[in-house]
């Protein structure tokens, strides 16, 4: 098969205030046990050695991962960061709207970096889902990371796999949004895969940098992967 797509085609660092509506819209009334099934079923099993500590989220989006962070292990404090205006605001309400301001610190900051004004290598977990791709440079993103992980912490990044061609992520578009979702979402989730990494890219990107530790990328399913350590 040709591959259409040999590097990625980045997509526009912040959502439309339309897109960002309708997420948070259609994620208003989602169970936050749900939502929480990702952090007990997922980021538990993949970096079990994480017990709790201090947990940089790097593109928070509404929060609700970093509250169920905080909740699922008891004393962590998380900075849940994202660089969107409309994002900050209703990542900021959620966590004030569930009470946890004392354990979840919303901040609108942009990477590099020097925006996000905490201490180096003062992380336990730098966590991301779903946010490595809208990124223009995906470089700036890994040494954020490496720059706010302890030695030893642990990294957990959850994030889109570019297919070869645009048919394919055409049919994903079908597969993983309902045939009554809005245009403009179904239109954000495809820029969003094709904005995607391949494993080897996101392996150049660590060896590059010099990305301390072992790290795992693991495929779970045809478009999505999780890199950790």
């Amino acid at each position: 098969m040709k591959d259409e797509l040999p590097k990625r085609i980045p997509e526009p660092e912040f959502c439309s205030p339309e897109q960002t509506n309708y997420f948070f819209k259609s994620n208003k009334n989602a169970d936050m046990n749900t939502v929480g099934k990702f952090v007990s079923e997922f980021l538990a099993k993949t970096c079990p050695s994480f017990q709790g500590g201090r947990v940089l989220d790097l593109g928070c989006g509404s929060a609700a991962l970093s509250v169920c962070i905080a909740l699922h292990y008891p004393g962590t404090k998380v900075v849940a960061v994202d660089g969107c205006p409309l994002m900050f605001g209703a990542a900021t309400g959620l966590v004030r709207k569930l009470g946890m301001t004392n354990r979840v610190n919303v901040k609108k900051a942009h990477i590099p970096y020097d925006d996000i004004e905490e201490k180096p290598h003062s992380f336990d977990l730098v966590f991301s889902r779903s946010s490595l791709h809208q990124f223009r440079s995906s470089m700036d993103f890994w040494r954020t990371a490496k720059h706010y992980i302890k030695p030893d912490g642990n990294l957990f990044v959850f994030d889109f796999i570019r297919p070869k061609t645009k048919d394919e992520a055409r049919e994903w578009v079908g597969r993983r949004t309902l045939p009554s979702s809005p245009k403009h979402h179904r239109d954000a989730y495809y820029s969003s895969i094709l904005a995607g990494h391949r494993p080897l890219e996101v392996v150049s990107q660590l060896k590059k940098i010099g990305f301390p530790g072992k790290i795992t990328i693991q495929k779970t399913d045809p478009i999505h992967m999780v890199v950790w350590k």
